[in-house]
């Protein structure tokens, strides 16, 4: 079966871009088919013949001539960040919209951008945002994460309001994100790790209900309360946050509405007093970052019910008074550091009931009491990060120290 194709060329912003119309005949092809989906530029059409088996046809770069503005757009972004200098820039100006690399079109729209590197390999993007990306209104994915963009994220991003994934991940981009946004109600992505933005934590973040991961901080310079109305984010499973300098320093209570996160990351912050009990109810967590703070008081016995916890991370505070006994339930525990606090006490034996692979108890005051758990850690093949010896504030070697024949080890 023959399908019969006629290409329209027209000229949108000095690039080609082909359209497609289909002959009666293909069009009955397309009443038959069981589905069709569009991909890139091309759609792709399935029947079923004789209900055995399964024939694919394909049509030739499908696709309607995209929107003026959209193209438009896109040709600003090549032009500010050097696009002639860009890792990949296949088709980009020269061929249908749709197979400019990184870019995906639904109907005449553009939908998604996709334009990153990884963390040895940057994507290329340098200069800065033009004000045009507010134009493009269908946008659902902005991934320009792992390039060397200088400047401000334009205010004009905020026209964006199809948004499902907004991802700057470790680019250059500095200033403030504060701005009178009315929110992205699809937004369910929002990475802007290690950029260096500044001022205070944007509010309209509370404006984006279906949110599921949000990643700020690292060089940024951050000033300011984590917003209490981020309380509302109950479909959120990530907050991870990094160098923030809070104005009130109590760990925020609210964080326990936040019943579906999954991955809690405060790290490299000014917080003090007591982690709240409130937080008892973050059953779901399976990682636990609260480091390089001034946390005092106990680790609460409570985090021995969250047995989803993979890895737990609170070095670096002022923690006291011993390891709950309760961790001896965390069966799918693999990371424990604890390093750096004042904690004491009997490390407990049911450490060796997890998963333990790695930890890290140094710069504490345990002693020689802790030797028969250490041994079975030991035997287990657990590994004791940075220092070897587990050095403890006292001089006294944790693992070195309990090194000694088994007979001497009075087993708990």
């Amino acid at each position: 079966m023959k399908i019969k194709i006629k290409k329209i060329i027209t000229l949108i912003a000095g690039v080609l871009i082909a359209a497609t119309t289909y002959s009666q005949k293909s069009e009955a092809v397309i009443r038959k088919a069981s589905f069709a989906r569009q991909t890139g530029g091309e759609v792709e059409l399935y029947y079923l013949q004789n209900d055995l088996s399964e024939q694919r046809l394909k049509s030739a770069a499908v696709e309607s001539a995209v929107n003026e503005v959209d193209s438009l757009a896109l040709v600003a972004l090549y032009n500010s960040t050097n696009g002639l200098n860009w890792s990949n820039n296949t088709n980009w100006l020269s061929g249908p919209v749709s197979s400019w690399y990184g870019i995906t079109v639904e109907g005449n729209r553009v939908v998604e951008i996709r334009l990153r590197g990884d963390w040895n390999n940057p994507f290329g993007l340098t200069g800065s945002l033009p004000v045009e990306i507010g134009n493009l209104t269908a946008l659902r994915i902005l991934d320009l994460s792992f390039n060397e963009i200088s400047g401000t994220i334009p205010i004009e991003l905020g026209n964006l309001v199809e948004l499902s994934e907004l991802s700057f991940l470790m680019c250059n981009l500095s200033g403030t994100i504060s701005f009178e946004w009315s929110g992205f109600p699809n937004l369910t992505v929002l990475d802007l790790w290690g950029n260096s933005f500044e001022g205070q934590l944007p509010g309209w973040i509370a404006l984006c209900p279906n949110l599921s991961f949000i990643q700020m901080g690292a060089n940024s310079s951050f000033v300011g309360d984590i917003p209490g109305s981020w309380a509302n984010l109950t479909n959120l499973r990530t907050l991870w946050l990094a160098s923030v300098t809070v104005t009130s320093t109590a760990l925020p209570v609210w964080i326990g509405n936040l019943t579906n996160l999954e991955q809690l990351s405060l790290q490299s912050m000014n917080f003090e007093g007591t982690i709240p009990n409130e937080w008892n109810s973050l059953t779901k967590l399976f990682n636990i970052y609260i480091t390089n703070s001034q946390i005092s008081g106990e680790i609460p016995s409570w985090f021995g019910t969250f047995t989803n916890l993979y890895t737990l991370c609170l070095y670096g505070n002022q923690l006291t008074g011993t390891i709950p006994e309760e961790f001896g339930n965390l069966t799918n525990l693999q990371y424990l550091l604890l390093q750096g606090n004042n904690l004491s006490g009997i490390i407990p034996y049911g450490l060796c009931n997890t998963q333990l692979i790695s930890t890290n108890l140094s710069s504490n005051l345990f002693d020689s009491e802790s030797c028969p758990t250490i041994q079975c850690l030991l035997g287990k093949g657990v590994q004791f990060e940075s220092d070897p010896n587990q050095t403890q504030q006292t001089g006294f070697q944790l693992v070195g120290g309990c090194k000694v024949k088994p007979e001497a080890i009075i087993m708990k």
